[in-house]
């Protein structure tokens, strides 16, 4: 092979690269999309508008992390993958105290005018919901983050987002309602809020290595 067919042909292996690479990212950013418009309006319709802000406020931080920083493959793809399992298990963690303590029907009862017939969700399709198909559905998504795939690196954003405002959301809705009173939840939420920032940092430092 002489040296211009040799030239031509890395060329010609690196477009070609850079398409898969472009045509994985767009893959990645419309199941994204999809996926985010259909959780943030089933979290309002059928959690109210507190579950329903809190989903849309991390559907859009992932969004934004991963745009700016890990869509493409940079640095350690998988650098924050522990990190990412510990969230899930901290997330069931305090899923478990807030159904111990009644949290969907304590949400309720900060927020009745937002709580129209019908709307809420009961203790028992609490469980049904977070801990079991919402961790489920993080964990396949760690599946994929630990393939180092684009939709990956989205997943791990929207997981530690997640971590992050569940656990201050313990802590903001009492507020925003009014009133001083403790939410399920306050004694494990620091958990999932620390394990997701640090979660966080990691991300960012392996998308600038």
């Amino acid at each position: 092979m002489t040296g211009t067919a040799f030239v031509a042909t890395s060329n010609a292996g690196w477009h070609a690269g850079v398409r898969s690479m472009y045509s994985s990212q767009l893959f990645a950013a419309a199941l994204a999309m999809v996926i985010m418009v259909t959780l943030d309006v089933g979290a309002y319709t059928y959690g109210g508008q507190p579950l329903g802000v809190t989903t849309t406020a991390a559907s859009a931080l992932s969004l934004i992390g991963w745009a700016v920083s890990t869509r493409r493959r940079l640095g350690d793809a998988t650098s924050a993958f522990n990190l990412y399992i510990a969230t899930v298990v901290s997330l069931v963690m305090l899923y478990a105290e807030q159904w111990h303590g009644g949290f969907s029907s304590r949400l309720m009862q900060l927020f009745p005018d937002d709580y129209a017939p019908g709307v809420g969700i009961t203790d028992h399709t609490f469980v049904a919901v977070f801990p079991l198909a919402g961790s489920a559905l993080l964990l396949i998504g760690a599946l994929t983050y630990y393939h180092g795939t684009a939709f990956g690196r989205f997943a791990a954003w929207f997981t530690f987002a997640w971590g992050v405002l569940a656990g201050l959301s313990v802590y903001l809705y009492p507020l925003f309602a009014g009133r001083m009173s403790a939410l399920p939840g306050m004694i494990t939420a620091p958990l999932p809020l620390v394990i997701s920032l640090l979660g966080i940092r990691a991300l960012t430092r392996s998308a600038n290595p």
